[in-house]
């Protein structure tokens, strides 16, 4: 189990991943290298980074061609487009968010199987 500080580390940096977003998403580009650093601090900390970045690219690749079906079909659209109506940045957020669930489920898990640990 990771320790404290990396755990918190961990939801900084996913919190980084947030608002790099919201406050640069005009600059695309600036955001795809904002959030490769970020990203990398993420697989730098942790343990698993085989399982963790197959999860990252998995959920990435998944996750975007999904916004895109559903962009391509009109159910929504993003104001600020890069490629096939959606932003550069949203495979990176994809990932991102699978790392989030993935780190989530194992500390909901962890406290559910040992729960005087916690």
């Amino acid at each position: 189990m990771d320790n404290w500080q990396t755990i918190w580390l961990k939801r900084l940096i996913f919190l980084c991943t947030l608002i790099t977003v919201a406050f640069l998403f005009q600059t695309p580009l600036l955001v795809v290298v904002m959030l490769l650093i970020i990203h990398s601090l993420y697989f730098v900390i942790t343990k698993d980074r085989k399982e963790s970045l197959i999860i990252y690219l998995g959920v990435g690749v998944l996750g975007a061609s999904a916004e895109l079906l559903c962009i391509l079909t009109g159910a929504w659209e993003y104001s600020n487009t890069d490629t096939f109506g959606m932003p550069y940045w949203l495979p990176l957020v994809w990932g991102s968010a699978g790392l989030f669930m993935k780190d989530l489920s194992m500390r909901v898990c962890n406290h559910f199987q040992n729960p005087t640990d916690n």
